[in-house]
Protein backbone atom coordinates (compact mmCIF):
# COMPACT_ATOMS: atom_id res chain seq x y z
CA UNK A 1 0.00 0.00 0.00
CA UNK A 2 1.27 3.95 -0.51
CA UNK A 3 0.43 6.81 1.60
CA UNK A 4 0.40 9.52 -0.29
CA UNK A 5 1.92 12.49 1.53
CA UNK A 6 2.60 15.39 -0.19
CA UNK A 7 0.27 17.18 -2.45
CA UNK A 8 0.56 20.14 -4.79
CA UNK A 9 -1.68 22.29 -6.67
CA UNK A 10 -0.38 23.13 -10.08
CA UNK A 11 -3.04 25.60 -10.35
CA UNK A 12 -6.68 26.19 -8.91
CA UNK A 13 -8.64 23.61 -11.21
CA UNK A 14 -6.34 21.31 -13.30
CA UNK A 15 -3.64 19.18 -11.87
CA UNK A 16 -2.61 17.57 -8.20
CA UNK A 17 0.75 16.13 -7.69
CA UNK A 18 0.98 13.40 -4.53
CA UNK A 19 4.20 12.07 -3.96
CA UNK A 20 4.78 8.95 -1.93
CA UNK A 21 7.07 5.71 -1.80
CA UNK A 22 6.03 1.98 -2.40
CA UNK A 23 6.07 -0.68 -0.25
CA UNK A 24 9.52 -1.49 -2.04
CA UNK A 25 10.88 2.50 -1.74
CA UNK A 26 10.15 3.25 -5.30
CA UNK A 27 9.07 7.06 -5.65
CA UNK A 28 5.27 7.06 -6.92
CA UNK A 29 4.24 10.15 -8.46
CA UNK A 30 0.29 10.60 -8.75
CA UNK A 31 -1.43 13.32 -10.96
CA UNK A 32 -5.03 13.98 -10.50
CA UNK A 33 -6.44 15.74 -12.90
CA UNK A 34 -6.33 16.81 -16.80
CA UNK A 35 -2.82 16.14 -17.67
CA UNK A 36 -2.00 18.81 -20.64
CA UNK A 37 0.27 21.63 -22.50
CA UNK A 38 -1.30 23.60 -19.11
CA UNK A 39 -0.02 21.49 -16.15
CA UNK A 40 2.67 19.47 -18.02
CA UNK A 41 5.13 21.16 -16.90
CA UNK A 42 5.17 20.20 -12.69
CA UNK A 43 3.88 16.90 -13.82
CA UNK A 44 7.62 16.46 -15.29
CA UNK A 45 9.33 18.24 -12.91
CA UNK A 46 7.61 15.91 -10.03
CA UNK A 47 8.81 12.88 -11.57
CA UNK A 48 12.09 13.76 -12.97
CA UNK A 49 13.08 15.53 -9.52
CA UNK A 50 15.08 12.67 -8.61
CA UNK A 51 17.35 11.23 -11.38
CA UNK A 52 19.26 8.53 -9.24
CA UNK A 53 15.64 6.43 -8.16
CA UNK A 54 13.20 4.49 -10.25
CA UNK A 55 9.71 5.83 -10.81
CA UNK A 56 5.81 5.16 -10.88
CA UNK A 57 4.06 7.43 -12.40
CA UNK A 58 0.49 6.83 -11.52
CA UNK A 59 -2.38 7.89 -13.81
CA UNK A 60 -5.30 6.14 -12.03
CA UNK A 61 -7.22 10.00 -11.30
CA UNK A 62 -6.35 11.34 -14.51
CA UNK A 63 -9.43 11.39 -16.87
CA UNK A 64 -7.74 13.21 -19.62
CA UNK A 65 -4.77 13.73 -21.27
CA UNK A 66 -3.88 16.21 -24.61
CA UNK A 67 -1.16 14.88 -26.92
CA UNK A 68 0.72 17.39 -24.98
CA UNK A 69 0.55 15.53 -21.80
CA UNK A 70 1.50 12.15 -23.52
CA UNK A 71 4.69 13.59 -24.98
CA UNK A 72 5.53 14.45 -21.35
CA UNK A 73 5.67 11.52 -20.41
CA UNK A 74 7.28 9.93 -23.36
CA UNK A 75 9.56 12.71 -22.56
CA UNK A 76 10.09 11.27 -18.45
CA UNK A 77 10.09 7.51 -20.41
CA UNK A 78 13.33 9.08 -23.10
CA UNK A 79 15.19 10.47 -19.81
CA UNK A 80 15.02 7.66 -17.66
CA UNK A 81 15.85 5.69 -20.73
CA UNK A 82 19.33 7.75 -20.90
CA UNK A 83 20.23 7.78 -17.07
CA UNK A 84 18.83 3.69 -16.82
CA UNK A 85 16.63 4.73 -14.01
CA UNK A 86 13.57 2.56 -14.22
CA UNK A 87 9.88 4.36 -14.98
CA UNK A 88 6.68 2.67 -15.19
CA UNK A 89 2.95 4.10 -15.83
CA UNK A 90 0.08 2.70 -13.65
CA UNK A 91 -3.64 3.03 -13.83
CA UNK A 92 -4.77 3.91 -17.15
CA UNK A 93 -8.48 5.20 -17.48
CA UNK A 94 -9.96 3.80 -21.02
CA UNK A 95 -10.02 7.05 -22.28
CA UNK A 96 -5.84 7.34 -21.35
CA UNK A 97 -5.72 3.80 -22.77
CA UNK A 98 -7.27 4.55 -25.66
CA UNK A 99 -4.92 7.85 -26.59
CA UNK A 100 -1.83 5.48 -25.80
CA UNK A 101 -3.57 3.13 -28.81
CA UNK A 102 -4.25 5.20 -31.30
CA UNK A 103 -0.52 6.92 -30.85
CA UNK A 104 1.11 3.53 -31.63
CA UNK A 105 3.12 4.50 -27.65
CA UNK A 106 1.09 1.60 -25.80
CA UNK A 107 3.55 -0.74 -26.67
CA UNK A 108 6.92 1.31 -26.05
CA UNK A 109 6.14 2.77 -22.34
CA UNK A 110 6.18 0.43 -19.45
CA UNK A 111 2.55 -0.19 -18.57
CA UNK A 112 1.52 -1.84 -15.43
CA UNK A 113 -2.41 -2.33 -13.84
CA UNK A 114 -1.24 -1.96 -10.08
CA UNK A 115 2.04 -0.32 -8.63
CA UNK A 116 3.09 -3.41 -7.00
CA UNK A 117 3.66 -4.82 -10.82
CA UNK A 118 4.86 -1.36 -11.39
CA UNK A 119 7.89 -1.62 -8.54
CA UNK A 120 8.49 -5.10 -8.69
CA UNK A 121 9.52 -4.22 -12.89
CA UNK A 122 11.54 -1.17 -12.24
CA UNK A 123 13.50 -2.95 -8.94
CA UNK A 124 14.63 -5.42 -11.27
CA UNK A 125 16.18 -3.23 -14.05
Amino acid sequence: MVNFCKEQMTDNHSLAIETAHSALGVPVVRLRGALTLRTLYEAKRAALQDMSRPVIVDLSAVPYMDSAGLGALISIYTSSQRTSRGFAMVGLSDRVRSLFQITRVEKLLPIFDTIPEAEVAVVRR
